[in-house]
């Protein structure tokens, strides 16, 4: 092995070993007996062939190292088109709209759009309409699940409020939260407040689920939106923290 390839091997090892990065000074106290300019030109082979990838924290630049198994993902991109990978990747399953990655990136549009069309022919990113925003489309990686602040979370079907399930939903927490607060002996009368059995949020979740009412996963938040609802029309009362 020549003396340039071990210095490129090492300097890999090092910047991988970092997960968070490596500065310049980190890499040159790890590898003493080196000149700076012979650092400085593997560290740009290492950068062109996307072993190596650059990272910005405040005015300070990181060098950190691209594992294999990612190497492997990302083989045969670009430079730009693994930047603007990275850019979606670091949205995590918020997204990204694409002006925001032309501007992050600092690209012209053309080339960020052939970035984005490439990569969603090697099927690593997918789009998906926002509620918030429907006229735009947000970018995420393809194992990504979105948010609920993207896709409305089980109320919404294709970006459209699903009035039905609401409704459905709704009337199976209130004649479960009724069965709960008569006496099944005396219909006519009410449980007093202090009553011990009243149902929850958690309650209600696991009588939803349990039963398959709900084929989506619902969670205790979920509920709650739709106790609210039901506290508002006037149908159930929520008691004191003590009692929920």
């Amino acid at each position: 092995m020549d003396s340039s390839a071990e210095l490129s091997n090492f300097i890999y090892e090092v910047s991988l070993a970092a997960p968070d990065g490596v500065s310049m000074d980190g890499l040159k106290d790890a590898l003493p007996g080196y000149r700076l300019e012979e650092v400085v030109n593997e560290i740009n082979r290492l950068l062109s062939c996307g072993k190596v990838e650059l990272l910005q924290k405040g005015n300070s630049v990181l060098y950190k190292g691209v594992s294999a198994q990612e190497l492997e993902l990302l083989g045969g991109l670009s430079q730009d088109e693994r930047l603007v990978y990275k850019i979606i990747e670091n949205t995590a399953n918020e997204g990204i709209w694409v002006r925001t990655i032309k501007i992050k990136s600092n690209l012209p549009s053309p080339i960020v759009n052939r970035a984005i069309k490439v990569l969603e022919q090697k099927v690593l990113i997918k789009s998906i309409k926002s509620i918030k925003f429907p006229t735009r489309k947000v970018y995420m990686l393809t194992h990504f699940t979105p948010s609920s602040d993207i896709t409305g979370g089980p109320w919404y079907t294709d970006q459209e409020m699903d009035m039905d399930f609401i409704e459905q939903i709704s009337n199976q927490c209130y004649n479960m939260i009724r069965a709960y607060s008569f006496p099944q002996h005396n219909p006519g009368s009410i449980y007093s407040a202090d009553h011990a059995k009243y149902a929850t949020a958690a309650k209600v979740r696991s009588f939803i689920m349990d039963n398959g009412i709900s084929q989506v996963d619902l969670s205790v938040d979920h509920i709650e939106q739709l106790l609210n609802m039901l506290v508002y029309d006037g149908k159930i009362e929520r008691l004191s923290p003590t009692h929920d």
